[in-house]
C-alpha cells in the first residue's frame, strides 16, 4: 500500500499514463525491437511530402478517435470485473474475450509469431517455456471515427434538448454494429450480428498501442504507434497518399461512415500492450449479454419472476448491472447500461425528469427523490413504491405474492441505498495498483527479462565490444562470425532480421550497432551448439 499522499492517483487516466510509461520502460529491456520501424512501414512512409499531403494526413488523424474499441463476447466485462484482470490470448483462459474465430491453443501460436515479426519475444508454453513479458501481451481492438459518438449523442439531445450533457459520449448506440465497422469476427455471438460487449481504452494508452490496416494477423500490413498518426507523415503507412481519397474519408459525417458500411470503411486493428483494469474507459454492456447463471440469488428469483409475468425489461439483470456498475467505479471504469428500451442515460440525472415523463412513472416526482437522482433511482423506486401499495400495475412483476412483493421491495431499497453511497465515493489507486499485470507487476517485466540467459548474452558481449569501441579496434569480424552462425544454426527470423541489422550498424561504423551485431553473433553461435 502508498504510504504517502503524492502515491495516489486521483484519477484512472493519471494511471493509465503512468501504466503506459511504465511498459514502454520494461519493454526497452524485454522487447527493443518493438520501437523500431519495419522495413515495410519506413518503406510506405515517404520521406519528401509536400505541405498539402502532410496537412490531409494530419486532418484525418485527428478524425481519428485515440480510444481503442474492443468487440468483446456477452460476458466478458462480468469476467473482467470479478477477476480484475484483462486477459488475453496467451492467457488461455481469457481468449473469449476478444474472439474465439479458432482454437485457444492455435490462436495462442499464431498470435506468437506474428509478435515475433513485431518485435515481441517468442515463447513455447507448451514447453514449459515462461513469457519474458507476461502480462502485458496485446489485446486486439479496432480504430474508429471520433464522430461515430455522435450517433447516440444526436438522438438524445432530439429527446431531451439539445443542451443536455452527454454523459457516455463512446456508447455509440445500437445502430452501430460491428458489420458496419469491419470487424464481422470479433464478439459475435450466434447469428446475432453487433450483439456482443463494448470495450472502450483510455487514449493514455496510445502510447502502447500499434495500428495496421485490416487484420493484424491475416493481413500483414506495416504498423505505428498510434500516438504517432498526429505527426501527418506517418499515417502514410496505414492509408497511402491519395490526398482526394483521404480528404472524403476525414471529412466524413458519422451518417456517412454508417451510410458506407463495410465496403466503404477503413478497417484499422490496433494492438495494446498491458491492458489493466485502470486503462478501461469504459463497458457498454445490454441486459440480453448477461447470463441469469451469473446473478446472485436474490437477482435470480427477481429474474424468474419477471420471466413468468412476460416483462419486457429484467428488473434482475437492470439492478445486477448497477452493480457491476458500482464495481467498475473503483478502477474509474464507466460501466454503461445500454438499454435500447428506455432511450435515455440510466446514471444521467439531467434526463431524470424527462425520463420520468416519457416512462409514465406518475408515483415518482423530482421533489421526492434524493438529490441528482438518476433515472435508474426513478425507475426503481416507482417499482418499488407500486409494489408497496398493493398495485398490481407493475410490468413483468404485477402478478406477484404477498410474500414477493416484500422480498422484492427490500431487495429494491437495500440496492437503492447503496448506489446511493457509491455515488459519493471519489476515485483513488496506488503505485502498487497502478503497476500491476494479470501474473504480477510491470516491475517483475524487466527483471525477469534481464535474468534470462538471452539478455545476460547481450549484456556481457556489450561490455567486451563497448571495451573494444573505446580503444578504436573496430569489431568487422562480429558480423562474420554472425553469418557463420546464421549458416549452422536455422536461427528465428527474428534473430536473422538483427544479423543484417548489425551488418549495416558495422558497415556504417556505428558504436551502438557494433554492439548489437556482437550480441547477434554470440546468441547465434550458443543456438548452433
Amino acid at each position: 500500500m502508498a504510504t504517502t499522499v503524492d502515491q495516489f492517483y486521483n484519477s484512472a487516466a493519471q494511471v493509465s499514463a503512468r501504466r503506459t510509461s511504465a511498459i514502454r520502460d520494461a519493454l526497452s529491456i524485454a522487447s527493443p525491437k518493438y520501437f523500431g520501424r519495419s522495413k515495410e512501414a519506413l518503406e510506405r512512409i515517404p520521406q519528401n511530402l509536400d505541405s498539402r499531403t502532410i496537412d490531409t494526413l494530419k486532418s484525418w488523424a485527428e478524425s481519428r478517435d485515440k480510444r481503442s474499441l474492443v468487440h468483446a463476447k456477452a460476458g466478458t466485462s462480468q469476467q473482467i470485473l470479478s477477476s480484475g484482470s484483462f486477459y488475453t490470448a496467451h492467457d488461455l483462459k481469457g481468449v473469449g474475450h476478444t474472439g474465439g474465430m479458432t482454437t485457444e491453443n492455435n490462436l495462442v501460436a499464431i498470435r506468437a509469431g506474428r509478435e515475433v515479426e513485431q518485435g515481441l519475444p517468442y515463447y513455447d508454453i507448451s514447453k514449459g517455456q515462461g513469457d519474458p513479458i507476461s502480462g502485458l501481451r496485446p489485446v486486439s481492438g479496432e480504430n474508429i471515427p471520433k464522430n461515430l459518438s455522435d450517433v447516440q449523442a444526436s438522438k438524445l439531445r432530439a429527446i431531451y434538448g439539445e443542451d443536455i450533457p452527454i454523459m457516455h459520449n463512446y456508447a455509440y448506440g445500437s445502430d452501430v454494429v460491428k458489420s458496419q465497422l469491419g470487424f464481422q469476427q470479433y464478439g459475435a455471438s450466434g447469428s446475432k450480428s453487433g450483439y456482443g460487449e463494448r470495450i472502450i481504452l483510455r487514449p493514455e494508452t496510445s502510447g502502447r498501442t500499434k495500428i495496421t490496416l485490416g487484420d493484424y494477423l491475416s493481413d500483414k500490413n506495416p504498423t505505428i504507434f498510434l500516438d504517432e498518426m498526429s505527426e501527418g507523415a506517418n499515417s502514410a503507412a496505414l492509408i497511402g497518399t491519395d490526398v482526394d481519397t483521404i480528404s472524403t474519408i476525414a471529412q466524413r459525417s458519422s451518417a456517412d461512415h454508417l451510410k458506407s458500411g463495410s465496403r466503404g470503411y477503413t478497417k484499422l486493428e490496433t494492438m495494446t500492450l498491458g491492458v489493466g483494469m485502470h486503462d478501461i474507459e469504459a463497458m457498454i454492456v445490454a441486459p440480453g449479454h448477461i447470463s441469469v447463471d451469473d446473478l446472485s440469488d436474490p437477482l435470480k428469483r427477481i429474474s424468474a419472476m419477471n420471466t413468468a409475468h412476460g416483462s419486457f425489461l429484467d428488473v434482475g439483470r437492470m439492478i445486477h448491472q448497477s452493480e457491476q456498475r458500482m464495481l467498475a467505479s473503483k478502477y474509474g471504469i464507466d460501466y454503461v447500461q445500454d438499454i435500447d428500451q428506455f432511450r435515455t442515460e440510466m446514471h444521467n440525472p439531467a434526463m431524470t425528469k424527462k425520463f420520468i415523463e416519457m416512462q409514465g412513472l406518475s408515483n415518482v416526482q423530482m421533489d421526492n427523490l434524493p438529490k441528482s437522482a438518476t433515472p435508474l433511482e426513478a425507475y426503481l423506486t416507482s417499482i418499488k413504491r407500486g409494489i408497496d401499495s398493493g398495485s398490481t400495475d407493475i410490468v413483468g412483476l404485477g402478478g406477484m405474492s404477498s410474500g414477493d412483493r416484500g422480498f422484492v421491495s427490500e431487495t429494491i431499497q437495500k440496492h437503492l441505498n447503496e448506489y446511493g453511497m457509491a455515488k459519493n465515493k471519489p476515485f483513488s489507486a496506488t503505485v502498487d495498483q497502478a503497476m500491476k499485470t494479470n501474473v504480477g507487476k510491470i516491475t517483475d517485466v524487466r527483471t525477469r527479462a534481464e535474468s534470462m540467459p538471452m539478455f545476460q548474452h547481450i549484456k556481457k558481449v556489450d561490455e567486451m565490444v563497448s571495451a573494444k569501441v573505446a580503444s578504436n579496434a573496430v569489431p568487422e569480424k562480429a558480423f562474420e562470425s554472425a553469418a557463420v552462425a546464421v549458416r549452422r544454426a536455422a536461427p528465428t527470423r527474428q534473430m536473422m532480421t538483427a544479423s543484417a541489422d548489425a551488418a549495416a550498424a558495422v558497415a556504417s561504423k556505428n558504436s551502438i550497432g557494433m554492439r548489437l551485431a556482437g550480441a547477434a553473433a554470440t546468441i547465434l553461435r550458443k543456438r548452433a551448439i
